[in-house]
């Protein structure tokens, strides 16, 4: 068998077969270009035919020099076998390149070139080194044949592993020709004694496959019947040809920055990436990793040209989505994807039992590595996503990004503006409140100075009716002593007589005393109406924490401690625990000891501050304590007086008030501890809600 293979390989080596080889591969690269000359005047296909034309010309080249450099006398088989297994790599290199015609960015055209300068540059230092040294002297002729076939086969599986990732116009045919070609090389490794440097396998793969490379003017043909049908029916354009679109999509993309709220914007981006990309439906997403949330701002259904309402989404519901969005990577499923909550959250969305071919593609932002995406879905004519939607998406990335979250200057004002009108209204209302709370107080001022009025009024009459009682008992007195009765009938009245006159006493005794509560109130009402707004008379209860309360207070005073260089040492161990209470009137109460005791100390001072609970009875229990003067037990008596007096170890009487104010309204309890020369402590007991 090796016998028969090599006589046949060894007839395409010596004449006439020599002869024959030449022309059938050459016959073949001319009629492969003379049909690609036409082309260059059509304008569809005037790239393609260029394509071709210079695959063939080179390769129409390399086989011109062969022959030429067969015909040289002189030369050794071992020059005549280096060369041509220099040609016969090139073919390979060339022919792969003209399958491969879509290459946009000249990469696979530059990978070519260095490819044959590199081979045509390693075959120059072989020759010139057997040449230096007389003879083949240290090169293995065989040796360097069979590695030249094994670079040669090494080329094809690339080629053949690229022809499959790419999938270029008749591929299968390209790889078949390389398979054949394969087989050549793989025999020339195999026959290499028996063919003695000629490479007559290697021709019979040539023979056999290059001639199909003529199935590659299909695309001349499919090219110039796509042209004739348009021309044909220019009326009646099938369902299939693509629309002009660009006046509407310029239209939209011009209306984008038009919109007045930041919504209109989404639902314009929205309609225009629809309509741009010919997508179905378009779904725009913005991720908030806070709320750990998917919300879609806008979506448009082009066929049906409606928009699908906003929804905001956990993400749980597209979990294989946002794993390809966190890897950076497009996620393009098949319309054959009908099973997972991917697929069921995306048809609930659309209100559609079908989402066709999926196209998801993620956005990035200034702050966030991922930000959003967009979702592109062709339930209606299950368009499939090629190469030209991802380089379309990758050219906007960036701008549709900052559209979509960087907000514009003017939407930044806008917000600002929005923030600063809620501010604004929630002062209004507190105002308001305020201004209420001020003509209650006044309202029950009034009513007290007319209730101490009547008191006032109805003890003078009294008063009086008890003076005038008396004066009669008296003139009933001096008539019984006048008149010469029974001493014991006269005891017995007059111990009458005394015991209303000490119950007379008794009541006016009792209606000064409510006398003096009532004039005590009003006085509380006054100076309590001349403070920093009204009491609270009911609390607003709220969930919050031990540090919040404090960070509020610490905040507030913060200017005051810095000012005075005045150390805040804070005790705060169930600081993160949550209670329900009036959050205003706690701190109230805080802020009115804390700045007692800052005023009442020294600069470069110190004041403590410790805020517990306690689980048993529910209170929260405050201890603020400064080193200032500190108070005498006199003092202390005084400080809690309806009118206190001014002293050293006070920082601010008003201060106290208000916290004591605070304090009353919630139910609390306070307590002071002072000893003079040394430390003033306040201890205060709040009823809170602790929750669990």
């Amino acid at each position: 068998m090796e016998i028969e293979l090599s006589y046949l390989t060894n007839i395409l080596t010596s004449p006439p077969g020599n002869l024959l080889y030449h022309l059938v591969i050459s016959l073949s690269l001319v009629l492969i270009s003379g049909l690609a000359i036409p082309g260059l005047n059509l304008t569809n296909i005037e790239d393609r035919a260029r394509h071709i034309l210079v695959g063939c010309s080179t390769l129409l080249l390399i086989h011109i020099v062969l022959f030429a450099a067969s015909l040289v006398q002189g030369l050794t088989p071992f020059t005549l076998a280096l060369l041509e297994s220099l040609a016969s790599t090139l073919m390979i290199i060339w022919l792969f390149w003209i399958f491969h015609e879509d290459d946009p960015n000249f990469f696979l055209t530059g990978v070519n070139i260095f490819l044959t300068l590199a081979f045509f540059i390693i075959s120059t230092v072989i020759l010139i080194m057997t040449n230096l040294s007389g003879t083949e002297g240290n090169f293995d002729p065989d040796m360097v044949i069979i590695s030249w076939q094994l670079g040669a086969i090494l080329l094809i599986a690339l080629g053949l592993v690229l022809t499959f990732i790419k999938r270029p116009p008749q591929w299968v045919i390209a790889v078949c020709i390389m398979l054949v070609l394969a087989t050549g090389h793989a025999l020339e490794i195999i026959l290499i004694d028996s063919l003695a440097l000629k490479l007559g396998a290697v021709r019979l793969a040539q023979i056999l496959s290059l001639p199909w490379t003529i199935v590659i003017v299909q695309r001349f043909s499919k090219s110039q019947s796509d042209k004739v049908e348009i021309r044909e029916t220019p009326k009646m354009p099938s369902e299939e040809q693509r629309v002009d679109t660009k006046p509407t999509l310029i239209e939209y993309l011009l209306s984008v920055p038009l919109q007045k709220t930041q919504q209109d914007k989404f639902k314009a981006v929205a309609r225009a990436l629809s309509l741009g990309s010919l997508a179905d439906i378009c779904c725009l997403f913005k991720l908030n990793e806070e709320t750990n949330t998917f919300e879609m701002v806008a979506g448009y259904d082009l066929i049906r040209e409606v928009f699908i309402d906003q929804a905001v989404l956990s993400t749980d519901s597209l979990p294989h989505i946002l794993k390809t969005w966190q890897e950076n990577r497009i996620l393009k499923l098949s319309q054959s994807f009908t099973e997972g909550r991917d697929f069921e959250t995306l048809t609930a969305l659309i209100n559609y039992p079908r989402l066709g071919n999926m196209f998801a593609y993620p956005l990035p932002s200034d702050e966030e590595p991922l930000a959003g995406g967009v979702i592109l879905l062709t339930p209606y004519t299950e368009r499939t996503w090629q190469n030209g939607t991802t380089s379309l998406f990758d050219q906007i990335r960036p701008t549709l990004s900052r559209v979509l979250f960087t907000p514009s200057d003017s939407e930044q004002l806008q917000i600002e503006l929005s923030n600063a009108e809620e501010k604004i209204q929630q002062l209004i209302n507190h105002k308001e409140s305020l201004q209420a709370d001020l003509v209650e107080k006044e309202f029950t001022i009034e009513n007290l100075e007319s209730a101490l009025k009547q008191w006032k009024a109805r003890f003078q009459i009294e008063k009086l009716e008890s003076v005038n009682r008396i004066e009669k008992l008296q003139e009933q007195i001096d008539q019984f002593s006048a008149q010469p009765e029974d001493r014991s009938d006269i005891s017995s009245k007059l111990e009458q007589m005394a015991a209303k006159i000490r119950q007379l006493n008794s009541e006016r005794d009792q209606l000064k005393k409510e006398l003096a509560k009532a004039e005590a109130r009003i006085n509380t009402l006054n100076i309590e109406k001349g403070q920093t707004g009204p009491i609270r008379l009911s609390m607003e209860t709220q969930v919050v924490s031990l540090d919040s309360i404090l960070a509020n207070v610490r905040l507030n005073i913060a200017s005051q401690l810095a000012a005075l260089s005045i150390d805040l040492e804070i005790v705060n161990p169930d600081g993160h625990q949550m209670i329900k209470v009036d959050p205003e009137l706690t701190q109230a109460t805080l802020f009115g000891l804390l700045d007692n005791a800052i005023k009442a100390s020294s600069p470069g001072g110190k004041v403590q501050v410790n805020q517990r609970l306690s689980l048993e009875t529910g209170m929260l229990i405050i201890q603020v304590t400064d080193y200032g003067e500190g108070l005498t037990p006199e003092e202390q008596k005084s400080l809690f007086s309806a009118e206190p007096e001014m002293n050293p170890g006070i920082g601010s009487i008003q201060s106290i008030r208000e916290a004591i104010r605070a304090i009353r309204v919630l139910n609390g309890k306070i307590w002071l501890k002072s000893k003079k020369g040394e430390f003033t402590t306040f201890r205060v007991q709040l009823p809170v809600r602790i929750i669990d």
